[in-house]
């Protein structure tokens, strides 16, 4: 048994291609430790043994073309594997370091690995020393992060029953709006429409330097409240759609965000949420125009980002680049996807139903950018200008135009509803000088409101918009419950694709 130290410290020390290996079980423990929750540990096996083989075919290839110097051509096949599956922190790095943009990232990132494989192979190929003890630090290396990173996986699993019991227990104490019900024909149909990444007027005034009076001025004419200055709780979309949804802000459980593990988490709260229960206790009708669940609606369009589907083997080719290379950075079937959200709740508000909820949510003037301010449809997504901030903001018209129609045939067929128009947070495009968003934008998204009774009084012009269904159960539902307070501490939108 003394043996066994002293021979593998040998193996670590002699073999050159190890570490091509440890490196894959580091990168399949560290992406299982992000989506744990919710990965079958099957689909792991699998993804293993697939990579396992094509790993161990391009050793036999690189042992071939460096013969005589192994150890180089196994240097290079590991940075050449961890900058493919570990694709988007890479991007990430790149971003923050300002060579690419949110838009361009995608086949502008490649570019600069190809440029980096290429004089990495150059580099090892003329070398005439073996790099035999460098290759013997990566052994080392890997099995630190091994371990490391299976200490971080128990750690989660171990952890995981106390954050269900601090869940269950959140939603045992959480806000279960009852009171007395008016009478039932009187209770109003609810429109709650997203439009996503819509920044405030007032920023859009003072920072992006554009006037937005022409669609505020009409809804205001139409009746609507419009908070010029509206705050949101989060700036990142399952956040706030839970936050709006549930009525609430949870800034201790934000970090869980980070994680797929958060992702999934955030998911189940926009299925199973406040507001929806108390409705339907209400005989409301739910109808779900969304790449969500809903209750008991299943998702209307897809989002793959925010996928409610995925599973391991698309987990790991998301985040690698070999889907990146043969795939637009951006989901090809948002624009129509956003079209046929457009129709179908203009059926919906034709359609005469029992008393209803419509969540609507288009992916606009929210990136990619499909539309100009004419409706001229782009269909790669790029927009009719160079500059993404033009194409946000041609875009930003066409909703405004998207805006007025719905509201026009509310209007007419359903006047009596209350209608919701908001963005979930502001557009993310604007950068501070060391690449960062800027909160003062970030945070702020557009609202415009419609009550049917005209009564406001329960609104303002810096509205937190977690507040919103507060506001619409105490009006009309004579709910009484109480308002949050934004919380000054920023949530930011974390690194997850």
């Amino acid at each position: 048994m003394a043996a066994w130290p002293g021979r593998i410290k040998h193996y670590l020390s002699s073999s050159v291609w190890l570490h091509t290996y440890l490196l894959l079980l580091f990168f399949l423990l560290y992406r299982y430790s992000q989506g744990f929750f919710f990965i079958r540990p099957a689909e792991v096996a699998v993804t293993m043994l697939v990579l396992l083989v094509i790993v161990f075919l391009v050793n036999l290839l690189f042992k071939k073309i460096f013969a005589g110097r192994e150890a180089n051509g196994a240097v290079w096949v590991t940075f050449f594997f961890i900058t493919s599956l570990f694709f988007t922190s890479v991007v990430n790095f790149l971003q923050q370091a300002g060579f690419v943009g949110d838009i361009q990232w995608n086949r502008k990132t490649i570019i600069i690995l190809v440029i980096f494989w290429m004089f990495l192979f150059i580099l090892l190929y003329l070398l005439k020393k073996p790099a035999g003890k460098f290759c013997s630090y990566l052994n080392a290396l890997f099995c630190i992060l091994i371990l490391y990173q299976a200490y971080v996986l128990v750690t989660a699993v171990w952890s995981s029953k106390a954050q269900q019991d601090k869940i269950a227990l959140y939603k045992r104490n959480n806000i279960s709006p009852a009171g007395a019900v008016i009478a039932g024909d009187s209770l109003p149909d609810i429109y709650f429409i997203i439009f996503d990444g819509y920044t405030g007027n007032k920023t859009l005034m003072e920072i992006w330097n554009f006037d937005n009076s022409r669609v505020t001025d009409s809804l205001r004419k139409k009746g609507f409240f419009v908070s010029d200055n509206a705050v949101s709780g989060y700036n990142y979309t399952p956040v706030c759609i839970s936050s709006l949804l549930n009525m609430d802000q949870r800034p201790d459980w934000f970090k869980e965000l980070g994680t797929y593990w958060g992702l999934s988490f955030y998911l189940r709260e926009i299925k199973d949420n406040a507001l929806v229960r108390a409705l339907q206790n209400y005989q409301y009708t739910i109808v779900n125009f969304s790449f969500f669940e809903l209750a008991q609606q299943p998702a209307f369009t897809s989002f793959k980002p925010l996928s409610t589907s995925r599973n391991f083997y698309r987990f790991v080719l998301e985040n690698s680049v070999l889907l990146r290379f043969f795939t637009n950075p951006v989901d090809a079937a948002q624009g129509k996807n956003n079209l046929k959200l457009y129709e179908s709740l203009q059926g919906a508000i034709k359609k005469d139903t029992a008393r209803k909820f419509v969540y609507t949510h288009l992916m606009m003037p929210h990136p990619a950018f499909f539309f100009d301010s004419s409706g001229k449809y782009y269909a790669n997504g790029k927009g009719k200008y160079r500059d993404e901030k033009l194409n946000y903001i041609e875009q930003l018209k066409y909703s405004n135009r998207l805006i007025l129609s719905i509201v026009d045939s509310v209007k007419h067929y359903r006047p009596n509803s209350i209608v919701i128009i908001q963005g979930d947070h502001g557009s993310r495009l604007l950068k501070t000088p060391d690449g960062k968003m800027r909160e003062d934008e970030t945070y702020r998204p557009f609202s415009a409101i419609f009550f049917p009774n005209r009564n406001y009084g329960r609104l303002s012009d810096s509205l937190f918009t977690p507040n919103t269904f507060r506001i619409v159960l105490n009006e009309f539902f004579k709910t009484g419950l109480d308002l949050l307070e934004s919380n000054p501490k920023r949530h930011t939108r974390p690194a997850v694709h």
